[in-house]
């Protein structure tokens, strides 16, 4: 088994005295009376030809309770013990043990082993080319993006990757959840038979499911036999997925899954719908259903003067969406220990708590919660611009948005509910303040880069290759669209950490998903973020960043949406816990008398996923 070079006991930065025991009361030594770990570990190991070496900077030992461990930023060894535990390794190229009980271990950016032991663990790889061992128990297992290797081990186990990697069930009956909605697009070296995306070791069929999430069918596969077994391809990707052992002709439909045919198309004819009755020049959405099945489809025009068809890679400003990529950060910070949210602001932005009413009471959790108090800028804006148009075509900094209402009645006192886009401009502003960095590298570190969002940028200053989608609004209610992103400085159009991101369905999913399945924040944090909530914003709630909804038919809703009204954006992202859905769509134009992005969420929910008979 691979060394881990462990540090020596005289060195208290990994929590050791001068006796060799941690903080918890472990000696130095407990860490190898984990016989049947040290197995999984050795056998995950032996398993890669590669020798992987680290020098951990953080070792911490878990208790007989539930523990939270939250990495370095560098190489971490986490070692649970009974309880749940979750631990996040971050960045560096961690190990992570479960050990007993029903475990949530996240790798992070960095190259990770997760172990989960004995119990129904979860383990997610994220960014990076990871090692998952799920262990005794029914575990799921999630690569993320990198090329990544997944063994189940016992149990029935469900193991998920994006874009390629190794994956083995073990006993039991397992399921393989492979892609996220599109093909592959990685260049591949010309030989034949062509090199795997994806390797399934020990395919059973007849007991094992294998979904493919490529929005292709049975009738796009082609087989061939070849002496490692079944080389499954498509017209459009040579050698997608190999399965080892098994023989072409064994395989029939049934050893697939694509999703529910009947439900995708009344999804594309719900899409198509929404297009045609309305001015919209395109709109995009994805949906992820409890079965594992992702469809991602878009309609209609990027570009309306080009005709530019709308591609399920092309990007949209958010708008409001981004509250919530800034909310995960600020609580990740409180985590971690670098503030508080009944921090009140002036601790760490005094100039602008000083230039604002009440601005000395006001605290983070407030600011989360749009419970500060603070008057909302839009009408100020609005204002500004029939005073002197000019002002759109200038470069606009938080300040500049800031500024337009200090000084000013307030819209109510702290404590009361108001919703105000700039309670999230200073949350920027403090986010930058307690890391000593700009808001945008915080959000790559923590969310785009361990999620592998590609296609998802905190939009100005920030360089985005490729551009995003332009955006259309009837300016002069005559039913002609304007290329209004032509008119003014996109600093202007999209707006900081209140509204200041461009992303896509597909990446939507993936952070609503991470965000909601404890993949970002702990149980008890994710809590509180849904937990304190006003219920002033009909017909949601509103918690720390994020909107909450309840139903008898949908169950319970939580999510944000997005708008830029005057510059022809809208977004939804939405997860349902209880029906096991997350829905993202996105259009590039906006109206004051319909929503067609709306109606189609809700036909996507009450007619298609959950109809009332």
């Amino acid at each position: 088994m691979q060394s881990f070079n462990l540090p020596s006991t005289s060195d208290s930065t990994y929590g050791l005295d001068s006796s060799g025991l941690s903080s918890n009361g472990y000696a130095l030594t407990d860490l190898f009376t984990f016989p049947q770990q040290m197995q999984w570990a050795a056998t995950l190991s032996a398993s890669h030809p590669e020798e992987w070496t680290m020098k951990p900077t953080n070792l911490r030992l878990g208790t007989a309770g539930d523990d939270m461990f939250h990495g370095s930023g560098a190489n971490d060894i986490f070692f649970g013990c009974a309880g749940q535990d979750w631990s996040n390794g971050h960045a560096g190229n961690d190990l992570l043990f479960g050990n007993q009980g029903d475990d949530h271990l996240t790798g992070g950016s960095g190259d990770d082993w997760l172990i989960g032991g004995v119990g129904n663990d979860t383990l997610t790889g994220q960014s990076g080319d990871d090692y998952l061992w799920g262990g005794e128990g029914n575990d799921r297992l999630d690569g993320g993006v990198g090329q990544d290797v997944l063994n189940g081990s016992g149990g029935d186990d469900i193991l998920i990757d994006s874009d390629g990697g190794i994956l083995t069930g073990g006993q039991g009956r397992d399921e393989f959840r492979l892609g996220d909605g599109r093909l592959p697009n990685t260049p591949k070296i010309t030989i034949f038979p062509p090199i795997p995306d994806f390797t399934i070791a020990d395919f059973t069929i007849g007991e094992d499911q294998l979904t493919l999430n490529f929005g292709i069918t049975f009738d796009d596969l082609t087989f061939l036999n070849t002496q490692n077994g079944s080389l499954i391809s498509t017209q459009d990707r040579e050698g997608l997925i190999l399965l080892e052992g098994v023989q072409s002709q064994d395989l029939t439909p049934d050893s697939f899954y694509f999703g529910d045919a009947a439900l995708q198309t009344a999804l594309q004819t719900a899409l198509e719908n929404a297009v045609a009755e309305s001015n919209f020049p395109g709109i995009s959405i994805s949906v992820t259903s409890a079965d594992g099945s992702i469809w991602t489809r878009t309609q209609g025009f990027s570009d309306l003067e080009n005709q530019t068809p709308l591609t399920s890679d092309d990007r949209f400003v958010i708008g409001s969406v981004t509250k919530v990529f800034t909310a995960t950060t600020v609580l990740q910070l409180a985590e971690e220990g670098k503030l508080s949210l009944d921090d009140p602001m002036s601790r760490w932005v005094p100039e602008i708590a000083a230039r604002l009413p009440n601005g000395e009471q006001i605290t983070i959790r407030q600011l989360l919660g749009h419970t500060s108090g603070i008057r909302d800028d839009g009408a100020d804006l609005v204002a500004a611009y029939l005073e002197n148009p000019e002002i759109a075509q200038r470069e606009w900094a938080p300040e500049d948005f800031l500024a337009l209402i200090y000084d000013k009645e307030p819209m109510g006192n702290p404590g009361q509910f108001g919703y105000s886009n700039p309670n999230y401009t200073i949350l920027g502003e403090i986010v930058e303040a307690v890391t000593d960095s700009p808001l945008e590298h915080q959000f790559q570190a923590r969310i785009f880069e361990p999620l592998g969002l590609e296609n998802t940028f905190y939009a100005y200053p920030e360089e985005i290759p490729g551009g995003y989608v332009k955006s259309y609004y009837d300016e002069n209610g005559d039913g002609v669209l304007e290329d209004i992103l032509s008119q003014v400085h996109p600093s202007l159009s999209v707006k900081q950490a209140d509204g200041g991101m461009v992303s896509n369905p597909t990446d939507l999913n993936r952070f609503a998903q991470a965000l909601f399945s404890g993949e970002l924040l702990s149980p008890a944090t994710l809590e509180e973020m849904v937990r304190d909530r006003n219920p002033d914003l009909d017909p949601f709630e509103y918690g720390l960043g994020v909107m909450y909804a309840s139903s008898p038919e949908i169950g319970r809703l939580l999510g944000h949406d997005g708008a830029q009204d005057l510059f022809g954006w809208r977004a939804n992202m939405y997860h349902l816990p209880d029906a096991g859905l997350t829905v993202s769509i996105t259009a590039n134009s906006f109206s004051d008398s319909t929503d067609p992005v709306g109606d189609l969420f809700d036909q996507v929910l009450l007619e298609t996923f959950l109809p009332s008979d």
